[in-house]
Order: C-alpha cells, then structure tokens, then sequence
C-alpha cells in the first residue's frame, strides 16, 4: 500500500473515531409524590431541615447516588405535606439517610468466573420527625417513621447500571417512608389532618 495511501486512511480513522463520543449518562428525575393525595396540616407554614451530614467515605456510599436518600425525603415532603392553616409551624427533620455498602464473598473457582455473582450487599436506614410546635418542649406533638432495607448489587455493573440500581433504591426506600409516615402522621398528629 503506498504511504500516500496509508496517510489517507489513518486519518479517516482519526476522524472516525473522533466522530464516537462515550454513551451519555442518564439524567434522573427528582423522586416525586405529587400523584397522591396531599397530607394537609392545620399550620401555617412546613419546614424540611436536613441534619444527616453523610460521611463521604465507605462504607456509606449515599453521596454517589444519582438522587441521595436525603434528596427523596425532601422531594417527599415537599409533595406530600401541605399548610393549610393561619398559625403555626411543623418542622420535618432528616435524621438519618445513609446507606453502607460491602463487598460479599465471591467465587475465585472456574464456576464462578462463569457466572455473574452478587458483589455488593447495601444496607440502608432513613428516618425523618415531623414536629409541631418547638422541638424543645416537653410534649411537643410529632410524628416519626424509620425505614431500612438492604439490596445486592451484581458484579461488573456498569456505572449506567449500578445508578440505575441506586436510584431504584432511594425510589423502594422512600415509597416504604411513604406508607410509615402517612400512618405515624395519622396516629400521633390526627388531630391537624384537615
């Protein structure tokens, strides 16, 4: 092949390879819970107060999640809970929103090397306080709910795919919240449900 040749089709590859750009990363909605019915409250304003401060060091790993358990919460009560009354004020309060990975026992024989195993066991805790009043006060009225749950993750995800899993799990995680809030709310503070 003579060079004039071989200079021609080297930089038509140059050029095509130029022309391949990596896939895109996904783009993740905020979680939303505007499609329910809103839990309405007889004070005038609702506060969201984040005092989780994650770690940013493993084993926690909820700072790399696509939408972080804190975020859902928040996008959760902003939704869910609405002032509807003239005075007064309720606070919810992130507590806790961290998720903890670890690394499970894999296969080193031939077997293993020929199936996809589970590599990643997360362990997750959220928990929020909805307070009416001062948070301070002896008796002040408040509603609490703690969800927990676990999810493994396979080995060699790609990035896409293990935040597509993160993001399914901060999704499972404050759909449970949902449910034991709604209820704790009903329970301890049924009486400002308007």
């Amino acid at each position: 092949m003579p060079l004039r040749a071989m200079a021609i089709v080297g930089a038509l590859l140059l050029a095509l390879a130029a022309c391949v750009s990596p896939p895109a990363a996904p783009q993740y909605p905020d979680l939303s819970y505007s499609h329910k019915a809103p839990l309405a409250l007889d004070v005038r304003e609702i506060l969201i107060e984040e005092r989780y401060e994650p770690p940013l060091t493993r084993p926690n790993v909820e700072h790399e999640f696509p939408v972080t358990p804190a975020e859902g919460l928040a996008s959760w009560g902003r939704d869910r809970l609405k002032a509807v009354g003239r005075a007064g004020a309720a606070r919810m309060i992130i507590e806790v929103a961290s998720v903890k990975v670890r690394r499970l026992p894999t296969k080193s024989t031939i077997g293993g090397l020929l199936t996809r195993e589970e590599a990643h066991e997360l362990t997750a805790e959220i928990q929020a306080r909805l307070i009416v009043g001062d948070e301070g006060l002896v008796g002040s009225p408040f509603a609490l709910a703690t969800v927990t749950g676990r999810r493994t993750l396979l080995e060699d995800l790609t990035i896409n795919q293990r935040d597509d899993a993160y993001y399914d799990f901060t999704r499972e995680l404050v759909d449970a919240f949902d449910a034991e809030m709604e209820q704790s709310l009903r329970r301890h503070l049924g009486d400002l449900l308007r």
